[in-house]
């Protein structure tokens, strides 16, 4: 088994909409529109704020993070938020989660404040990522 972390492209977008789907299958909060999604990923792609990040085993992806940069004025810095962190069920357990985020945690250490995790619409903290 090989894996492979790296920034995501434009040819992603489809197995990363398969990643969202099967999130969203599991948080409920929001409902799972295709078209939402796409325009989502494409404009994520053309900003210099986020990055997606793509884990990806013997030429299939299986998990994903994203990173959303900002400036927080109370830390007078950038900061970071990951969310849409994501894998498979089949390839849970096998330590693919931990090495998608690393590049995230990379970041923050090389350029940034530490990042956060988000929260659900209800205001409950994500069961399936803590950083």
């Amino acid at each position: 088994m090989k894996l492979n972390i790296r920034l995501a492209e434009r040819t992603d977008i489809d197995s990363m909409i398969a990643l969202m789907d099967y999130l969203l299958s599991l948080e409920g909060d929001f409902p799972n529109l295709r078209e939402n999604q796409q325009r989502g990923f494409e404009m994520a792609m053309d900003s210099d704020n986020t990055k997606y990040f793509v884990a990806e085993l013997d030429g299939r992806i299986v998990g994903m993070c994203c990173l959303h940069k900002f400036i927080s004025t109370v830390q007078g810095g950038y900061a970071g938020v990951v969310e849409d962190v994501v894998v498979f069920s089949e390839y849970g357990g096998k330590g693919v989660g931990k090495k998608t985020i690393e590049i995230p945690r990379r970041l923050r250490k090389k350029n940034w404040t530490d990042p956060s995790c988000t929260y659900g619409r209800q205001g409950e903290q994500s069961s399936y990522f803590v950083v």
